[in-house]
């Protein structure tokens, strides 16, 4: 199985359990310091670019946008292994911090 990302959010706590990824699959947060990635798992092939992934990708940013300040990841960005994760995060840390930051309360619109 591949980790397929959702966003970076301001938080290193669990995420609720009702929330649900693309097809179906339960979301988890790894987390790194005070920020963390929420994730799903899915098969080895990548999802196909087809409108119903990409609605329900969006539709967890949303959830998440609810109790989380959120740097949404690119539709279909998917990782190997969680030490992948652990990796971009620590290497990013700071830029993620600042981005966070800068949105953190904010609404978008549109």
């Amino acid at each position: 199985m591949r980790i397929y990302t959702y966003a970076i959010i301001d938080s290193n706590q669990p995420i609720q359990e009702c929330l649900k990824g693309l097809d179906g699959s339960p979301l988890f947060c790894l987390t790194y310091r005070e920020i963390g990635v929420v994730a799903s798992h899915v098969q080895e092939k990548a999802p196909e670019t087809e409108e119903k992934s990409v609605l329900q990708h969006e539709e967890v940013i949303e959830n998440l946008m609810q109790d989380f300040t959120v740097l949404p990841m690119r539709f279909n960005t998917i990782f190997k292994t969680e030490e992948n994760i652990f990796s971009m995060m620590e290497n990013y840390y700071e830029d993620f911090c600042q981005n966070l930051k800068k949105v953190r309360n904010c609404v978008e619109y549109g």
